[in-house]
C-alpha cells in the first residue's frame, strides 16, 4: 500500500512495534539475553517513539474492561504508568487528570467505573498526541470504545480534559447495549455499549475554551449500522446535535421539555445503594409460597451454613402434599488432602505467630510466595485464623490455629 501511493519506508523498516502502550515512557530498559534481543530492540525503537517522536493522528480499537482490584503486584495489568505513575503510588499519574475533578465534584463513589482499559488508552492517547512536550500543533484522536464516558459521573472529569484539550470532538453513539429491557443489536459480539469518538485539535491548546462537542447516534440493528458507516464519506453525512459546553456535562445533548426541569431522583433521595446483592440463588423464590417454605425451613437450619457459599444449589424434592416444596440439602463435605507447605505451616503454627515469624521459622523471605503457598491455602481451607480479620493487612495481624487445623 506504500509502494502504490509512491510512499517511502524509513530506513529502519515499518514502524510497526509489538509493545505494552501504557508502560512509563521514561523507565530505562533492561538489557535482554542474547535470546530475546529482537524483542529488546522493538521495544527500544516502541520506547524512542513514546518519548521522542511527536505523533499526529492516534486511531485505535482499545481493550474495553473493568479489569480486577489493583494491587502493587498487578500494576503493569492495570493501568501501568497511565494510572501509577513513575512513583508507582499514582500521585504523579496522568490519569489523575481525569481523577481529580470527580472527587471535587463529590462523585468519588464512582470512580470504580473509571478504572476500565478503554480509559487509559484515551488518557494515553490525549497526552500523546496533544500533551507531549513534542505535541505543540493539531492532532488527531479516534477511537472506538465503550460509550460508558458519554455521560457517566465517574468520567466527568475524562470528558473536562478532552474539552480542555481538543478544539472539536464529534461522538457516533453505537448503542450495543445487551442487558436489561432495553436491549439493542451491538455492531460487535459483546453486550457492552459502544461509540466512535473523533477528537480534534487544529492548533496550538487553548485550555480555557471547551471543545464544541457534536453528538449522534445511529439506530437500527447491527446490519444496518454497519452499513450506515460503510457508506459514510464525510461526518457531514451525519445529522449531529451540538451538546452543552460546560466542562464537565455530558457528551449528549441536552433533553427537552418539561421533563427537564423535574429534579432528579438522586436530588430527591441522595443516598443511594447498589441494592439487594444476595450472591445466591435461593432467596429467590417463583411464588411466594416457595420462598416462605425456604425462609422457614432457614429458620430452623443452621444459619452459618446456609450462607455459605458452597450451599447455593437448592434441590426440588416433590411431595405429595405440596408439589412446589423446596428443601436446602446440604451436600457431605468431602476431605481434602492438605498440601506439604500447608502440612509444615500447621506445626510450624505455635499459638499465635505473626506473618515475619512464620517466614523465619521456614527460612522464606519472599513474601508474596509464602502468602500464595502457605497462608492462604491455609485460610481458605480453614486451618488457620486471622487474629484481627476485620483488619487483614494490619501489622498487628497474627495467626493461629483453628479447632478443624489441631486436629490435622
Amino acid at each position: 500500500m506504500v509502494q502504490q501511493y509512491r510512499g517511502h519506508l524509513p530506513s529502519d523498516g515499518a514502524q510497526i512495534m509489538l509493545n505494552n502502550t501504557l508502560e512509563s515512557p521514561h523507565e530505562r530498559i533492561p538489557e535482554l539475553p542474547l535470546l530475546y534481543q529482537s524483542k529488546g530492540l522493538e521495544h527500544k525503537r516502541a520506547k524512542r517513539v513514546k518519548d521522542t517522536v511527536p505523533v499526529l493522528v492516534c486511531l485505535g480499537n482499545p481493550p474495553y474492561d473493568r479489569h480486577a482490584a489493583a494491587t502493587k503486584e498487578n500494576q503493569t495489568l492495570t493501568g501501568s504508568w497511565v494510572r501509577w505513575g513513575e512513583l508507582k503510588d499514582g500521585k504523579d499519574a496522568i490519569l489523575e487528570d481525569f481523577i481529580a475533578p470527580v472527587r471535587a465534584a463529590g462523585k468519588g463513589g464512582s470512580l470504580k467505573n473509571l478504572y476500565n482499559l478503554y480509559v487509559y488508552f484515551w488518557r494515553w492517547a490525549l497526552w500523546k498526541t496533544f500533551e507531549h512536550d513534542l505535541a505543540a500543533g493539531p492532532g488527531i484522536v479516534s477511537f472506538i470504545t465503550a460509550s460508558s464516558f458519554i455521560d457517566g459521573d465517574a468520567f466527568l472529569g475524562m470528558r473536562t480534559h478532552m474539552r480542555q484539550v481538543c478544539d472539536e470532538i464529534w461522538v457516533i453513539d453505537l448503542g450495543g447495549e445487551g442487558r436489561g429491557t432495553r436491549m439493542d443489536e451491538n455492531v460487535f459480539a459483546i453486550k457492552t455499549p459502544v461509540a466512535i469518538t473523533v477528537a480534534v485539535r487544529y492548533g496550538g491548546p487553548q485550555l480555557n475554551i471547551p471543545a464544541k462537542v457534536h453528538y449522534t447516534r445511529i439506530e437500527g440493528t447491527r446490519s444496518i449500522k454497519l452499513h450506515s458507516l460503510e457508506i459514510l464519506q464525510s461526518l457531514n453525512d451525519l445529522a449531529f446535535s451540538i451538546c452543552p459546553n460546560e466542562w464537565n456535562a455530558p457528551f449528549r445533548p441536552e433533553e427537552k421539555g418539561s421533563y427537564v426541569s423535574w429534579p432528579l431522583l438522586t436530588d430527591l433521595i441522595p443516598w443511594q445503594h447498589s441494592g439487594v446483592q444476595a450472591k445466591r440463588v435461593w432467596p429467590i423464590g417463583t411464588t411466594k409460597n416457595v420462598l416462605n417454605k425456604r425462609w422457614q425451613h432457614m429458620l430452623k437450619s443452621n444459619r452459618a451454613e446456609c450462607f455459605k457459599d458452597r450451599l447455593r444449589t437448592i434441590y426440588r424434592i416433590y411431595a405429595a402434599d405440596d408439589p412446589e416444596y423446596y428443601r436446602i440439602i446440604y451436600p457431605p463435605k468431602s476431605p481434602r488432602k492438605s498440601p506439604p507447605q500447608v502440612k509444615g505451616l500447621l506445626k510450624a503454627l505455635k499459638g499465635e505467630m505473626n506473618r515475619d515469624e512464620l517466614q523465619v521459622a521456614f527460612g522464606l523471605q519472599d513474601r508474596k510466595s509464602f502468602s500464595e503457598r502457605y497462608l492462604k491455602p491455609a485460610l481458605n481451607a480453614e486451618l488457620i485464623e486471622m487474629t484481627i480479620p476485620e483488619k487483614p493487612n494490619s501489622r498487628l495481624q497474627k495467626y493461629r490455629l483453628t479447632g478443624r487445623g489441631r486436629k490435622r
